[in-house]
């Protein structure tokens, strides 16, 4: 039961994602005087959204992760070149907040906007790191499911 509410649950990224990208994006093309607040809550919800991610039902393995898990090298390398990303992602978020040591003389609108896109990576890197974690998770399962499967194959 519980496991099913978690799975309707994250079903609530489709609309972190739908709505970051509806205040995000059109701010690469038509900027606004609120650019830099508005990416950083478009960075807030998709961090939400990546963090919806892991509430999904992951009982069974789909095609595309079958394929991607065969070769576990190269999925580790991508899994930790991600994590570095996301760990980016939180020291770009940290640098968003103290932006006002740095620039003392910067006015406090100024301050407030990069804090606010501070929380935007910050909310980024979480919800990533939280994928990666799982994404490894499932790489071992994988592995021990697939050698569970090698091992009864060799003893008969």
């Amino acid at each position: 039961m519980i496991n099913r509410v978690f799975h309707y649950l994250s079903y609530l990224r489709f609309v972190m994602y739908m709505w970051g990208s509806y205040i995000a994006f059109p701010e690469l093309f038509n900027q606004s005087e609120n650019i830099i607040s508005n990416i950083g809550f478009g960075l807030f919800l998709f961090g939400i959204g990546l963090s919806l991610e892991g509430f999904k039902k992951s009982d069974d393995f789909t095609k595309m992760e079958i394929k991607r898990f065969a070769n576990p090298k190269l999925t580790k390398r991508v899994l930790l070149i991600s994590f570095l990303m996301y760990c980016f992602a939180i020291l770009t978020g940290v640098l968003f907040f103290n932006v006002g040591n740095i620039y003392s003389n910067a006015s406090s609108e100024f301050i407030s906007k990069f804090k606010e896109l501070g929380y935007g990576s910050l909310a980024l890197g979480i919800g990533g790191i939280t994928i990666v974690k799982e994404q490894y998770n499932r790489l071992n399962a994988f592995l021990k499911e697939n050698f569970k499967e090698i091992d009864v194959s060799k003893s008969n």
